[in-house]
């Protein structure tokens, strides 16, 4: 899997560019790990990065869990704690 890996401060960064198209692509993709990095809820989270970054399509939890900078058995954890685990999430995506 090939992935680009931005730091929270970079995130926060003003992109000053000549080519628009390409601008509001990384506009986007940046707003949308913004909002992942700044929820307070994993599986809001966790949502997030299924539809943004895996465009619906439901990855493995370690892909997941890498996603959201996380170890799989953390992201367990923390679904865990808010009475919801990956499969449960997952499903939903799927259905939505």
């Amino acid at each position: 899997m090939t992935k680009i890996i931005f730091r929270k401060e970079d995130v926060e960064l003003l992109v000053l560019m000549g080519d628009l198209s390409l601008f509001q692509l990384f506009n986007s993709v940046l707003a949308g790990k913004k909002a992942i990095l700044e929820s307070e809820r994993i599986d809001i989270a966790l949502k997030g990065a299924l539809f943004n970054q895996f465009k619906g399509q439901v990855p493995t939890i370690k892909e997941a869990a890498e996603a959201l900078n996380l170890t799989p058995r953390t992201l367990q954890r923390k679904l865990l704690e808010e009475d919801t685990n990956f499969r449960t999430i997952a499903n939903g995506v799927r259905r939505d």
